[in-house]
């Protein structure tokens, strides 16, 4: 009898001889016999053998059988020799032995069957040579069975997956071999347990895989069965393709408003093996910038086309081709449109082979240049007289940072100077030119914190009559460059004229005659409101009565009392270039 009925080749296990005499009375000396093993089997490297017959019992390792030589037996008893053997070669072994002895000669011949089996053999294959990082494929695992007599029962494996794969979400998992597969979402191997598989059968286990990590992946598994041990090992490979990279990063921290900087763009296949194609990429730029015109387009990537056209929003990448570990660079010049901080993220860099990568962010700040506001108080003096000018700059609301270099220039239109003293005030820092007698009042360097203001107040003279729009140069910043400008109108306002004329060169005592006057406005284009003027008679000269009064002057108020010395107008109107004519009677 063997041990087991199969083993693995090169298996061991042990074969016993078991010897009875059938005589009650009768022993046996010279028991012996030679058992020759069929091709597939010999003495195991380590015999372990035993004997209880007696005599001597001969099994070389490796020899091809065992023999046992001047035995003896008792009468009605039994002895054993045991051996261990190893398969060698696959197949059903039949083995056939006949024991002797001196008293009873040849007996029975003795048959056992030992089949030695082949181990199942395994290949693996996956769906696809390359998957893109985080893609899925199929991972087929075909067993066969080689014996043609020898069923398999306890199938087994455990498929442990390299670190860059991973069961799919979704494993799809099937499986013919029998017993019981498993394959757990996430987990990083697949197993087969007790299953069965008929002689010279094949079956299959398959899953979905995911790839987790970039890279060639080698997967070896080894298959074994109950019957036969294990096989041998089935390896499949794979490479997990991780999408390009990218980073981008603006020319400056910040431009002034209208102003432009490069916008650049680095693109690299992580791939040490695998070229990448169908590289792309879309960047939206922020609301508030733009394409430059030019575009200023340089560098390229691969046989990719660049698409950035002048005033667009959109900066894009296609048909880009990178080498294996390769990389390229391309920019374009971008132009403020609106103050404010442009946070600008791309959309995700693809490839054919490494699908759907990671975005780049970079941020830039279009800086507005200051505001500027302008006013007279009053805004209209007269002739000689003196206006306060206020400058109010601002730091626009969309500025997040402060201003430096303010400046600004006033040049005063003709008729205008800045007065004496000139009662200068400045909240706005640097340095500030107002001379007085001067035509025109400066900022330089001034300075304004993130959403500030600050004012310039200076005293201006009306040297000439007239109606004064102001405009200053535009206000500007080292930050945010050229603004715009400001304007105020002041006017200046002449006195108006007057003439009187008597009536008579000379009169008698006690008589009368007219005294008449002519008030003027000399303004072009200034109206002349509580226009006024009292005249005080001398000694000896006073208002006649009746008083005689003719003529009026804008619905001025006229006194002149029958008997007094003076004469007044008050509250009277001239339109520009206007005049008036009133008289009274005087003795």
């Amino acid at each position: 009898a063997f041990g087991a009925a199969a083993i693995p080749l090169n298996g061991t296990t042990s074969l016993s001889l078991t010897i009875n005499n059938p005589n009650t009375t009768l022993a046996f000396t010279g028991l012996a016999f030679n058992d020759a093993f069929p091709a597939g089997i010999v003495v195991a490297a380590t015999p372990n053998l035993t004997n209880t017959c007696f005599g001597t019992a001969t099994a070389v390792a490796g020899a091809s059988s065992v023999s046992l030589s001047i035995g003896n037996l008792l009468p009605s008893a039994t002895c054993m020799v045991s051996v261990d053997v190893q398969g060698t070669s696959v197949g059903v072994k039949n083995n056939s032995v006949s024991a002797s002895s001196a008293e009873g000669g040849t007996g029975n011949t003795a048959t056992a069957s030992l089949t030695v089996g082949a181990p199942p053999v395994a290949t693996k294959v996956f769906g696809a040579t390359s998957i893109p990082l985080n893609g899925t494929t199929s991972l087929t695992l075909t067993i066969s069975n080689p014996n043609a007599g020898l069923a398999f029962s306890g199938l087994s494996f455990t498929d442990a997956f390299p670190a860059g794969i991973a069961v799919a979400a979704t494993p799809n998992l099937s499986n013919t071999c029998g017993g019981t597969a498993t394959a757990t979402p996430g987990a990083a191997s697949v197993s087969l347990a007790a299953g069965t598989l008929a002689a010279g059968a094949t079956c299959t286990v398959s899953l979905d895989v995911q790839g987790v990590g970039s890279g060639v992946q080698n997967n070896s598994v080894t298959v074994s069965a109950a019957e036969s041990g294990a096989g041998n090992t089935a390896t499949a490979s794979i490479t997990v393709v991780a999408p390009p990279t990218i980073s981008k990063a603006f020319g400056a921290a910040s431009i002034p408003l209208n102003g432009s900087t490069s916008l650049s763009f680095s693109i690299d296949n992580p791939n040490p093996s695998t070229a990448l194609t169908g590289v792309g990429i879309t960047d939206a730029l922020p609301a508030g910038l733009v394409v430059s015109t030019p575009n200023g387009l340089t560098g390229s990537c691969g046989t990719g086309t660049i698409t950035a056209t002048g005033g667009a929003g959109v900066v894009s990448l296609s048909g880009a081709t990178l080498a294996a570990g390769g990389s390229c660079t391309f920019s374009v010049s971008v132009t403020g449109t609106t103050g404010g901080s442009k946070n600008n993220v791309t959309g995700s860099v693809t490839s054919t082979e490494g699908g759907v990568g990671s975005t780049a962010a970079a941020s830039l700040a279009v800086v507005a240049p200051p505001t500027i506001a302008k006013a007279f108080n009053p805004t209209a003096v007269a002739v000689n007289g003196t206006s306060v000018l206020t400058l109010t700059i601002t730091n626009p609301a969309t500025n997040a940072s402060a201003l430096t270099g303010v400046a600004v220039t006033d040049n005063l239109p003709a008729g205008l100077v800045v007065a004496t003293p000139n009662g200068l005030t400045n909240t706005c820092g640097g340095a500030v030119t107002a001379v007085a007698g001067s035509g025109s009042v400066s900022l330089t360097a001034g300075a304004l914190a993130s959403g500030s203001s600050c004012t310039l107040t200076v005293h201006i003279t009306g040297t000439t009559g007239g109606n004064y729009t102001n405009i200053t140069g535009p206000v500007s910043s080292t930050e945010g460059g050229t603004g715009t400008t400001a304007s105020a109108g002041l006017t200046v306002g002449a006195a108006p004229g007057i003439t009187k004329t008597f009536g008579a060169a000379s009169i008698a005592l006690g008589d009368t005659t007219s005294l008449s006057f002519t008030i003027t406005n000399p303004n072009t284009t200034l109206p002349l409101n509580n226009v006024s003027v009292t005249d005080t008679l001398p000694a000896g000269l006073v208002i006649a009565t009746p008083n005689g009064l003719t003529g009026t002057c804008g619905g001025g108020t006229i006194t002149a009392s029958a008997g007094a010395s003076s004469l007044s107008l008050s509250g009277g109107t001239l339109a520009s270039l206007g005049s008036c004519t009133f008289a009274v009677n005087v003795t």
